[in-house]
């Protein structure tokens, strides 16, 4: 029997999911692994935005389109928690990689370029929801909160 072996030839067809399914799931539990750095840090840093905008602006300013100030602001913190998280993911995870010394074990399984970018692109979107996520269930009770100090001013006045 005679095993036909041609160097350089592709073996996968025309993308090897089997690979960028595998680089995406090694994103994945990397950021799991770590979620106090990768996903509790966001919170606290929207967190800390929403307050210091709190304290800078204060109670004082006017509605924005309908809405307090602050409320005004969380769809903004959330986007930019979203794009610093996938961005961050994507850059620690390669720059990790050359520091620690395996990102051969990343450049020597048979993906293309294109293959590696759709992997780490797609770790990082998944970073990036996962952070978010919370960061709307934190919206949602900063709404219910809003809520509940407008009831309570209509019932003083």
């Amino acid at each position: 029997m005679q095993i036909d072996n041609k160097i350089g030839v592709r073996r996968f067809g025309l993308v090897n999911w089997i690979g960028v399914t595998t680089l995406v799931k090694r994103e994945i539990m990397r950021f799991l692994a770590v979620w106090n750095q990768t996903i509790a840090a966001p919170m606290v840093t929207s967190g800390l935005f929403l307050l210091i905008f709190n304290i800078a602006v204060g109670p004082n300013r006017g509605l924005v389109m309908g809405y307090s100030y602050i409320i005004f602001m969380v769809p903004g913190i959330v986007m930019m928690s979203i794009i610093q998280n996938a961005f961050a993911n994507t850059s620690s995870s390669i720059m990790t990689s050359k520091i620690q010394g395996n990102i051969v074990d990343t450049l020597m399984p048979p993906l293309s370029a294109g293959e590696m970018l759709a992997g780490y692109v797609l770790g990082g979107i998944a970073r990036g929801v996962k952070a978010s996520s919370l960061c709307r269930k934190k919206k949602r009770h900063l709404q219910s909160i809003q809520y509940m100090t407008l009831c309570k001013n209509r019932d003083v006045v």
